[in-house]
């Protein structure tokens, strides 16, 4: 199943992968979620879920990778966003 693909009862909502410095694996996490959101609302929560993840294990110099455009230049952006992202 493709991330935010909606089946009849879940959607995958986020997939992390962690790599190290070598760019070799070491976790993997994947959330589920009902009922089946906006894509883009579903990007901007799985990078939450990635920074929650992140800060419960206690790791710090990470870096995130995503592929929603929309996502990146909200997160860059000096303008307020009162949207559901």
């Amino acid at each position: 199943m493709s991330p935010f693909q909606c089946s009849e009862t879940r959607l995958v909502l986020e997939y992390a992968c962690m790599r190290d410095d070598q760019d070799r694996f070491v976790l993997a996490k994947t959330e589920w979620i009902a009922p089946c959101i906006d894509v883009e609302l579903g990007e901007a929560l799985g990078l939450l879920s990635a920074l929650q993840w992140v800060n419960n294990l206690h790791l710090h110099n990470m870096n995130f990778e995503m592929d929603s455009k929309r996502a990146v230049d909200c997160l860059y952006s000096d303008t307020v966003n009162v949207s559901e992202l």
